[in-house]
């Protein structure tokens, strides 16, 4: 199953998700753990979950903004990059709340997130079958005919009769060429390492 598909799907989740009620986290549905593959020498350098509410900060270039992280002596733990049509009716509303309640579930101290920005148009063409109904007629059939009663005599007289008659209908395929504009949805998720491998640098800026 190759990406677009696997984006389909999950907007249909969504999309059942909210007409049920029930609450979805997109950023926890497409959050990539990075934690678990490091060694335990790093992943032993990352401080213990934080108890105070998590900073969400908006940038506008996430891979600039997250090497100067990592400069600060932040580890990253994990990340969401998922592309998307504009105007999603759901993901339109992801706000930093989202991102703080994920961030307390990973143990992440700092988001940089960058929403709605643009990634480019996605074009092709879409089949639309198409039904087109029958087309309904009237038949008018005339004609003579003669008739014998019981006690055996003859009678002759003339006849009508009309008949309603509809054809079948038809099914088409219509090819339609679209374009769609594209936008990404990013976040990036920090701890900060322990006091004890931080530079002194760092640990003045962590203060």
């Amino acid at each position: 199953m190759n990406r677009d598909s696997i984006s389909a799907l999950l907007l249909i989740g969504l999309s059942a998700a909210t007409l049920t009620g029930c609450i979805i986290n997109p950023y926890s549905i497409q959050y990539r753990d990075v934690k678990t593959i490091y060694p335990p020498s790093v992943q032993n350098m990352i401080r213990a979950i934080p108890t105070k509410t998590p900073k969400t900060i908006q940038v506008d270039d996430i891979n600039a903004a997250g090497a100067e992280w990592k400069r600060r002596g932040y580890i990253l733990l994990g990340y969401v990059d998922w592309t998307i049509p504009r105007g999603t009716p759901y993901l339109t509303s992801m706000i930093p709340l989202d991102l703080r309640v994920q961030a307390r579930k990973v143990g992440a101290e700092v988001v940089l997130f960058a929403n709605n920005t643009p990634a480019g148009r996605e074009e092709g063409i879409m089949v639309i079958p198409t039904y087109q109904p029958g087309e309904s007629y009237t038949a008018n059939t005339i004609g003579n005919a003669t008739v014998r009663s019981p006690r055996g005599d003859y009678y002759y007289g003339n006849y009508g009769q009309t008949t309603t008659v509809t054809s079948p209908g038809t099914y088409h395929n219509e090819v339609v060429p679209y374009s769609t504009q594209l936008v990404k949805y990013s976040a990036l998720f920090f701890a900060l390492k322990k006091s004890e491998y931080l530079t002194p640098q760092q640990r003045a800026m962590s203060q």
